[in-house]
């Protein structure tokens, strides 16, 4: 049986990491993968409730499908939705470990 708070949390399926990321970071901004259903509201909600930690706004972009060449053809991925999340002046979140920080 589906519950609710289970539905919540498979709306974001990974953090991202790349150097944009690490400069939004220093910014109280968080870059994930989500669900190309979700909504903004619904990211906020899932964010709040996974994290404990208050979201001031909430972005969303999809990445451009992309295609590659192989020898038997063309492989095809599908496109992603992205979330950056922009958390309150006064909450923090560590998700990186000290080692990765520049």
């Amino acid at each position: 049986m589906k519950t609710i708070a289970n539905e919540i949390v498979r709306l974001i399926q990974k953090p991202i990491w790349t150097s944009k990321s690490y400069r939004l970071c220093e910014e109280k901004q968080l870059v994930f993968n989500i669900d190309s259903k979700a909504t903004k509201l619904m990211i906020k909600e899932a964010v709040e409730l996974i994290f404990s930690v208050k979201v001031d706004n909430v972005n969303t972009y999809y990445l451009p499908k992309k295609v590659s060449r192989l020898k038997r053809g063309l492989n095809k991925y599908k496109k992603q939705k992205r979330a950056i999340i922009k958390l309150k002046p006064d909450q923090e979140l560590f998700l990186i470990p000290t080692s990765l920080k520049a």
